[in-house]
Formats: C-alpha cells, sequence, structure tokens
C-alpha cells in the first residue's frame, strides 16, 4: 500500500471499491486494496490502460487522458452529455461504445474515439493540426545542425531555396538547395523530411553525389571508380581491377551518352586492368 493512500470516508471493505491516490502522480481510482497493487493506471504504470471502471469520476479519467497524451475530454455541451451518460455505464458499457475527446492544443479538433482502443489510439495519433504544424517545423538551422551531427558539411542556399532567414520555418513540400563547400551548389533540390533522412543515413551519407559515390542513382565517375576499383569486386567478380581512363574521359563520354538520348549504363566503354586473377583470388 505504499504506492497509494486511501480516502478513509469511502473505506468500508478490504474487498469494496474505494477510493486510492497515488502517491507519485496524484491520479484518483476506484477500486478495491488488493487491486492497489496493480499498475492498472497508464499514467503510474507502466503496463496499465485507460480503464474506465477504477475511475472515480469523468474529472478523474479527463485529468488522466490530460497528463498521459495530447488529448483531453471534450468540452462542448453535446459531448460533455455524452461522455457523462457513458461513464455512468462504466460498469457494463455497450460493446461500441465511444468517447469524445479534443485535442489539448486545438480543442475545437474532436475526434469519437472507440474506447477499445482509446488508449493506442490517443497515445499514437495527434490531432491533424498538429501533425501538419509538426511538418512545417523544419528550419535551415534545424537541418544544418542534423548534418553536422553526422560530419556531413552541407548548407542551405536561402536564396535558391527562396528562404529570408535560417529561422524561417519551411512547409514540408517547400524544395531546397544545398551547397557544398567542395563541389558548389547541387543540381538537385530536395524536400525538408528528405534531407533529415539523408541525416539519419538511410539513404546515403551526403545528398552531394561527387563527395559520396554511393548516393543516388546516376552514373558519374567518383561513383564509377569507387564500383571498379573496390576490393568488393573480389567477391562479386573474383577479381580486381583499376580503372585506366582518366576522370575527364569518364566525364566527356557520360555527356556525350546523354547528349544523344541514350543511358549512360548501357554504353559506356572502359578499359580496365586485371590487378589480381581470379585463378590467384585465394
Amino acid at each position: 500500500m505504499k504506492q497509494h493512500t486511501i480516502d478513509a470516508a469511502s473505506y468500508h471493505h478490504f474487498s469494496e471499491r474505494c477510493i486510492h491516490t497515488c502517491l507519485s502522480f496524484g491520479q484518483r481510482h476506484f477500486w478495491t486494496p488488493q487491486q492497489a497493487v496493480k499498475a492498472i493506471c497508464t499514467r503510474c504504470g507502466t503496463n496499465g490502460a485507460f480503464p474506465l471502471p477504477v475511475m472515480p469520476t469523468l474529472n478523474d479519467l479527463g485529468e488522466l487522458i490530460t497528463q498521459s497524451t495530447t488529448w483531453q475530454l471534450s468540452t462542448t455541451t453535446a459531448h460533455e452529455a455524452n461522455n457523462a451518460a457513458l461513464f455512468a455505464q462504466r460498469f457494463a458499457l455497450p460493446e461500441h461504445a465511444k468517447i469524445h475527446i479534443a485535442c489539448q492544443r486545438h480543442p475545437d479538433y474532436t475526434r469519437h474515439v472507440d474506447l477499445k482502443s482509446l488508449q493506442g489510439r490517443l497515445q499514437r495519433n495527434p490531432c491533424m493540426r498538429c501533425a501538419a504544424e509538426h511538418k512545417s517545423q523544419y528550419t535551415a538551422t534545424l537541418l544544418e545542425e542534423a548534418f553536422i551531427d553526422v560530419g556531413v558539411n552541407l548548407c542551405i542556399e536561402l536564396t535558391e531555396s527562396a528562404l529570408s532567414s535560417r529561422e524561417q520555418f519551411i512547409p514540408s513540400q517547400h524544395l531546397l538547395t544545398l551547397h557544398c563547400p567542395e563541389h558548389g551548389i547541387l543540381p538537385e533540390k530536395h524536400l525538408p523530411y528528405s534531407l533529415i533522412r539523408y541525416a539519419r543515413s538511410y539513404q546515403s551519407n551526403t545528398p552531394c553525389r561527387q563527395c559520396s559515390p554511393d548516393s543516388g542513382n546516376t552514373l558519374n565517375t567518383p561513383r564509377l571508380r569507387y564500383f571498379v576499383e573496390s576490393t568488393e569486386r573480389i567477391k562479386t567478380h573474383g577479381a580486381q581491377y583499376r580503372l585506366l581512363d582518366s576522370d575527364t574521359d569518364i566525364d566527356s563520354q557520360i555527356a556525350a551518352i546523354k547528349t544523344a538520348g541514350e543511358v549512360p549504363q548501357e554504353k559506356l566503354i572502359m578499359r580496365l586492368e586485371l590487378l589480381i586473377p581470379k585463378e590467384f583470388n585465394l
């Protein structure tokens, strides 16, 4: 009984329900003393839920939802009446009982949620307005700091990206232009979320294709040289090679193939030197 205090006025017998108050959070419960040792409430125990039968009043349920999620009980007159009628049936709830809740940040945004999935829906799903605002919280500073954290030296080109400052909020569908200190402005534009994915190493180490030969799907000289001369070719082709063509020659050939409207991956011709033949591969 160290986790709760018992309201003396509500206590009648050890096996009967009475009001308990959690010492850690002040959350009130309506249960038997035997139940008090179990973590039934999600606010007071890691394996708890939002059980109506153990709530002394509707206000206690509202406090539990408010403190554990970004939602609250709806305060519109019709919804309050519906919730009160539902709470009165808490010991014998209808099969498809639903409760009206509202966003704490946007109280006019309400939902009618099935009690069976109340906990999962409220804890995992913010309101649509909150989700939309969250998507617009990107700034150039935030994205650049994310790159710095993973050792990528790129910055957002404000003018090319039509931004007035590094603290301006960027809409989720706004295309951004990046600048690489070594290779200048990158030709590809990126959405804020795609840049966060890069920073989390979801796609590659950097959006700059010249810095990272493995990034993207476009054939380029660094990527080609990395592939040909990698020791991984021992595993895939049973030999190791050296690319004899210069970067300039390969770049010119790729450009000419593209100008002709053809695919470089299909038409490019390379000169290779065999360094470790297959028969000598141990």
